[in-house]
């Protein structure tokens, strides 16, 4: 007798902790779903806004655009063909140093 009663209270424990473990799993599984909701949402606002600030701000960008050329136009005289060097033109750096010139 002592043997069944022993197994009867194992039982109502390994159940729980199979309920807990399936309870917790269905948990992950709703919170899972859940959040790629809210970040499909967050994904589909953000374009929607993105979409909306570059179409109400496309006459501002041309007008930059514009002025720009125009600033750019008024500052830079055109080069004469007599202005420009013939021959090639080498930029560079010169380093100075004792260990160089020692050839170590």
């Amino acid at each position: 007798m002592k043997h069944l009663s022993n197994n009867t209270e194992k039982f109502p424990k390994l159940f729980q902790r199979i309920v807990a473990f399936v309870m917790t799993a269905a948990l992950i599984g709703v919170g899972l779903m859940f959040s790629a909701v809210v970040l499909a949402f967050i994904l589909v606002a953000g374009a929607l806004a993105g979409a909306y600030l570059w179409w109400k701000t496309r006459h501002m960008r041309k007008q930059m655009r514009d002025f720009a050329a125009q600033a750019q136009s008024q500052t830079q005289p055109q080069a004469r063909t007599e202005d420009v060097p013939e021959g090639d033109v080498i930029e560079g750096e010169v380093i100075h140093s004792e260990a160089f010139r020692d050839g170590r």
